[in-house]
């Protein structure tokens, strides 16, 4: 008993002690890095210029930022079947959409189709031409464009309802879930990366 009154004293006057020093406020750090934050995004080495192409036939400019440096995976073409070679956006001139492929998210009677790019043609800055290039470039699907009016949301992919109940699209009634859909005027279908 004598010790454990002995240990409550020490403490007790420790706290008091640390509690009646002047501590120093906490100072902000000089380069804070916050877990998840893509510093790219914010620094102008990383931006990149673009102009764009709607389904509609607009073009638009604007800046993409954070996403010079980075490589396009996963893509195969004739001469690269393994998907091993990798493409610097950087040395990308220009990206066409040539075709898409469906994920279907179903909740009930009802299902979302995503048509996400999935075929491309592409040529690079060095006159190189890919075309019919298969796979996703996920950081295209959608992305923020920033220009002299402000910012701008895009999206490269679209989305159609299936009624599940009734084995149709929503949009048009077919029932030919295999069918070529028609593609919205505002989705993206062509970039130009300029310097």
């Amino acid at each position: 008993m004598k010790n454990f009154f002995v240990l409550f004293m020490v403490l007790v006057t420790l706290n008091l002690f640390c509690a009646s020093n002047d501590l120093d406020d906490p100072k902000d750090p000089t380069n804070p890095t916050v877990k998840g934050d893509n510093s790219k995004n914010n620094d102008p080495q990383y931006n990149i210029n673009l102009e764009y192409q709607e389904q509609s036939g607009i073009f638009k400019k604007g800046i993409i930022k954070g996403l010079k440096g980075f490589y396009i995976n996963n893509l195969t073409w004739e001469g690269n079947e393994e998907g091993n070679q990798k493409i610097l956006v950087d040395f990308v001139k220009t990206i066409r959409v040539r075709g898409y492929t469906m994920v279907k998210k179903q909740k009930e009677n009802a299902s979302v189709v995503f048509y996400f790019p999935y075929i491309f043609d592409i040529e690079l800055k060095n006159g190189t031409t890919i075309k019919n290039a298969k796979g996703r470039i996920k950081e295209l699907d959608s992305f923020e464009v920033f220009n002299d009016i402000g910012k701008e949301k895009c999206y490269s992919y679209f989305i159609r309802l299936w009624l599940e109940d009734k084995g149709m699209f929503a949009d048009n009634n077919s029932k030919n879930y295999n069918e070529t859909s028609k593609v919205p005027k505002s989705v993206v279908i062509y970039f130009e990366f300029k310097d």
